[in-house]
């Protein structure tokens, strides 16, 4: 049931809700206000206050924290659902405590709050969502929110990183569930994440010209329903032992598509061998030659055939038939030697300078990577080049930048793109909060 002193209108902040959420003493909660030019700003502090360090606050200190800074956090202020170990960070690397898990409702243009709240009891009375500890309004649209607590005691569960893979889960199953049961309610795809944070209740939406009211629901032992994280996943089916024998290939750990380019080269170098090959009749050895031209073309064969993802039967046959065309044919100790001795990268200088390709030949083949005066193509910074250099500008201008003022990503993008690199809002956008900028949502 809902808490009737939940629909008391509130007239200032309310420390109670915030504890009720943050239960553990030993994490700190993240406070941020708006700055009234489309950003977000860290609760300021005195040099002097012990309790309030780079805006973040420890769950046991709330009350006298909140009431030395009342005005910063009564209008358009916001806190983290969850808690850190250590002041002055929104990483979920850095989370300690799990207090709860949430969906974002953005119903403003579909339902208003009392129709939004009917949908919501509607699907807890189904049992397609157990019923939320909380729901506020908080000014164009609700927020549900399920409390945590561990297993063998009422505080929050720690933030294990196995416990946040589990978080993420129910956080995806919770909004693909209210999407296809409800989709007026308009649960926010993007509100998914541990380090998110919320409007602090009792606080004014000026947007809005609302105050948020954070209304409890009650068990029939009068308690607010709270949950294990355990209880939750198998509530939204998600699984608890995820299956660890797909591992991820190697070569595609970092880069997706890598190996693609990697094989499309090597494919390319593979069909210029072969036509190097029957033009010359074959690979030939002394005195035509210089010694070794026969063992490195099968030295090369085989990497050339292992790139393109040729299968270990298919490579020996191709080798072996190659060595026979040679002249003389190349001995099955050296075909052997080959196939255990093949080198990991081999520079196009190295593949003319072992085939003895020459220019002309190359010229007359029509050769494009086999040929000695290819040209070395100039460096040009890559992804993660051009991603450092942004945010090294980025937090440079955030350091210059009067504390109390936030520019907004646009302007953001159009002075990194005077400065050179250029990049969409999203990227910029990413960039910006990593670097410590904070905007209204």
């Amino acid at each position: 049931m809902i808490s009737p002193a939940g629909l008391v209108p509130l007239s200032c902040v309310d420390p109670g809700s915030i504890r009720l959420i943050h239960r553990a003493d030993d994490a700190y909660i993240r406070f941020l206000h708006s700055t009234g030019q489309g950003g977000l700003r860290l609760l300021q502090s005195t040099a002097q206050d012990p309790y309030c360090r780079s805006g973040s606050v420890k769950a046991e200190h709330i009350d006298q924290v909140l009431a030395r800074y009342e005005a910063q956090v009564d209008q358009d202020a916001y806190f983290s659902v969850n808690g850190y170990f250590r002041p002055g960070t929104h990483e979920t690397s850095d989370l300690r405590r799990l207090n709860a898990c949430y969906a974002d409702l953005d119903h403003r243009f579909t339902l208003s709050f009392p129709e939004a709240v009917h949908q919501i009891m509607d699907l807890q009375e189904n049992g397609d969502i157990p019923p939320a500890s909380i729901i506020s309004r908080s000014g164009t649209g609700s927020w549900l929110f399920w409390l945590l607590h561990d297993e063998d005691s009422d505080l929050p569960p720690r933030a294990w990183p196995e416990k946040i893979d589990i978080y993420r889960g129910i956080m995806q199953s919770i909004h693909n569930r209210i999407r296809d049961l409800a989709p007026a309610l308009q649960a926010d795809p993007k509100a998914l994440d541990p380090s998110r944070i919320t409007r602090i209740p009792g606080s004014l939406h000026s947007g809005a010209s609302r105050r948020v009211h954070y209304m409890q629901q009650h068990d029939e032992a009068g308690a607010v329903f709270r949950y294990t994280l355990d209880e939750l996943a198998e509530i939204f089916g998600v699984d608890l032992q995820p299956d660890k024998t797909k591992q991820r290939d190697p070569a595609r750990r970092r880069v997706p598509k890598r190996i693609n380019g990697l094989r499309a080269l090597a494919a390319q170098r593979l069909a210029e061998f072969w036509l190097l090959f029957d033009h010359r009749g074959g690979l030939q050895g002394p005195p035509v030659t210089k010694p070794g031209c026969r063992y490195y073309g099968a030295l090369i064969l085989v990497k050339l055939l292992r790139d393109s993802g040729y299968p270990p039967e298919k490579v020996q046959h191709e080798v072996r038939s190659m060595a026979r065309q040679c002249q003389p044919p190349l001995s099955g100790r050296e075909v052997v030697k080959a196939l255990s001795a093949t080198p990991l990268k081999i520079s196009n200088a190295k593949l003319c300078s072992w085939l003895q390709v020459s220019s002309e030949e190359a010229a007359l083949l029509g050769l494009n990577h086999l040929r000695p005066d290819k040209p070395v193509k100039k460096w040009e910074p890559g992804k993660r080049d051009r991603l450092q250099l942004r945010r090294a500008l980025l937090r440079q201008l955030h350091q210059r930048l009067p504390a109390d003022h936030n520019p907004t990503v646009p302007t953001l993008q159009s002075i990194l793109g005077s400065m050179g690199p250029v990049a969409s809002l999203r990227t910029v956008h990413r960039d910006a909060l990593s670097v410590g900028f904070t905007f209204v949502r």
